[in-house]
């Protein structure tokens, strides 16, 4: 990155139901585009060996109205939330974590 740049990262998520169904192969095909799907600790650990301070770490619920509004209620839950969590978002910087 330049000086004072910063690092976005937005990707799906590993443990949003659509990409669960992809990896068994339900129904769903994986975009060849997304050669690896994460779970946000697996990028926060990447980023901070990289030499990154991340500065936001969140999720965003799908952009289709049809299940936006149930992903909005279900994704803060504590047990079944990151199940409705679409995106991954992240911003990172070089500098200590």
């Amino acid at each position: 990155l330049k000086p004072g740049g910063r690092l976005g990262i937005y990707t799906p998520d590993r443990l949003h139901y659509v990409e669960r169904l992809k990896a068994h192969g339900f129904l769903l095909e994986q975009f060849p585009q997304h050669i690896a799907v994460r779970r946000v600790d697996e990028y926060l650990v990447f980023l901070r060996e990289a030499g990154f301070r991340v500065g936001l770490a969140a999720w965003s619920v799908s952009p289709f109205p049809a299940v936006r509004w149930l992903e909005r209620l279900l994704a803060p839950l504590p047990l079944v939330g990151p199940t409705f969590r679409y995106r991954i978002l992240l911003q990172a910087s070089p500098g200590p974590a």
